[in-house]
């Protein structure tokens, strides 16, 4: 819907400069990726002296698509656009989110390591620790490593520490922490935010704690945790909300068809740029769904469906041997 306004927009008197520049996010987010092109091509053009929006919004086209070319060149722009401090931090962000689109997760941690090093220069602690918490959740999503590792590194270099506690992406890094299973850390960052919040965050607090309450007992019962969630999503009235986290709790808990469910919710509870990574994800889940429920034609379907969202999806790995499992014979076809 705000890509066809912005599209009147642009064709109206007095078109501004923020149409043209949205126009390319919004297509990319919804998954028109060849509408995307046409509406950065557009953008270029128009505006050929402009050096952010175009590399943001290929950016954002290139990680929604997985055309990891795309979204690794667009980032490295971001970073060396003149005197703009926060774009470098914000390219050395959109660098990392690029490495677990091929699973090149050392790579991803070698960027963080610069993107602290660059805190340190520029005081900017907090989009340090955002880059981390984002290959947490890239990871969470894909399926492309175990973030542990480097979740205790970024709570080891001292860089949370240097941001005041109010200001903290805690939210994210209290149930990243949580769902990685490091309820210590989770804890001790949840208590020092709710010792220096202001009352107006009472009611977030309550909810992150829930939510972590609930990841808490992910280990050792994830049909407990699921259900504890359903409570809070009922609660939150929230009916998408924590719908991928749901999925995987059903997963573990081998309760399928309500996996399924989740997964279905998931294609439209994306939110900012991780809707493309939401989108991508959760369709080659639903086909591992359809492949345990022995519905062998749905799980085909989506798994085709996840190799042609991407870029480079053909001779991916998983969906090879899934091909090999469900139709042997003819999956080369």
């Amino acid at each position: 819907d705000a890509s066809a306004l912005l599209e009147q927009a642009v064709g109206g008197p007095g078109t501004s400069f923020s149409a043209y520049a949205n126009r390319p996010l919004y297509y990319s987010l919804g998954g028109q990726y060849d509408e995307a092109r046409r509406a950065l091509a557009e953008l270029e053009e128009k505006y050929p002296a402009s050096e952010l929006w175009p590399s943001w919004g290929g950016f954002i086209l290139g990680f929604s698509s997985w055309d990891v070319e795309l979204a690794r060149d667009r980032a490295l722009e971001l970073q060396n656009v003149p005197d703009g401090i926060s774009w470098r931090r914000t390219g050395t962000r959109a660098l990392v989110l690029t490495s677990p689109l091929t699973g090149e997760m050392s790579a991803a941690r070698d960027i963080i390591l610069c993107a602290v090093t660059d805190a340190e220069r520029d005081y900017g602690f907090n989009d340090a620790a955002s880059a981390s918490l984002d290959l947490a959740r890239a990871e969470h999503l894909m399926g492309s490593g175990d973030a542990r590792p480097h979740l205790r590194a970024l709570v080891s270099s001292g860089v949370v520490e240097r941001i005041d506690p109010r200001s903290r992406p805690n939210w994210r890094l209290i149930e990243e922490l949580s769902w990685a299973g490091l309820d210590a850390d989770a804890s001790r960052y949840l208590e020092a935010w709710r010792a220096d919040a202001a009352d107006v965050q009472g009611a977030a607090i309550r909810t992150v704690a829930a939510l972590a309450d609930a990841f808490g007992e992910r280990t050792d019962d994830p049909l407990a945790a699921a259900r504890a969630i359903e409570i809070l999503r009922r609660n939150e009235r929230c009916a998408r909300c924590w719908a991928w986290e749901l999925g995987t709790l059903y997963e573990e808990a081998g309760m399928w068809p309500e996996a399924l469910a989740e997964r279905e919710r998931s294609l439209e509870a994306g939110q900012d740029f991780w809707f493309g990574a939401h989108r991508i994800a959760a369709t080659e889940a639903i086909a591992r769904a359809y492949e345990e429920l022995g519905d062998v034609d749905q799980a085909v379907r989506y798994y085709r469906e996840y190799v042609e969202q991407m870029s480079n999806g053909a001779g991916l790995p998983r969906v090879d041997r899934a091909g090999q499992r469900i139709c042997p014979r003819a999956w080369g076809d």
